[in-house]
């Protein structure tokens, strides 16, 4: 299942369509509660969510994005750990 998120939906988090951003999102969101075997996936999609939330324009991307990290934090024992790491940088670049 992890390949299937990394090969077709990560990329579509950096798609030029707010659509197609909003869905993979909301992909992410309904694969959240299987377990990551891989760490490193785990991280890539909390950094991509993340990246979603923060930086996109479109209001339905950055509610689908809000919603899949919320449940990837809540369903993965190590996706609070990857919220954490770059947290404090964002809200300084923010303001």
């Amino acid at each position: 299942m992890e390949l299937m998120l990394q090969n077709y939906v990560f990329p579509l988090l950096n798609s030029p369509l707010g659509y197609l951003r909003a869905r993979s999102c909301w992909v992410l969101h309904s694969f959240s509660p299987l377990r990551f075997h891989n760490e490193l996936v785990l991280r890539n999609a909390v950094e991509l969510v993340k990246q979603d939330l923060v930086a996109d324009k479109e209001m339905p991307v950055k509610v689908e994005a809000a919603i899949a990290l919320q449940t990837l934090v809540s369903n993965q024992e190590q996706g609070l750990r990857f919220t954490h790491m770059h947290g404090r940088a964002h809200v300084h670049t923010q303001m």
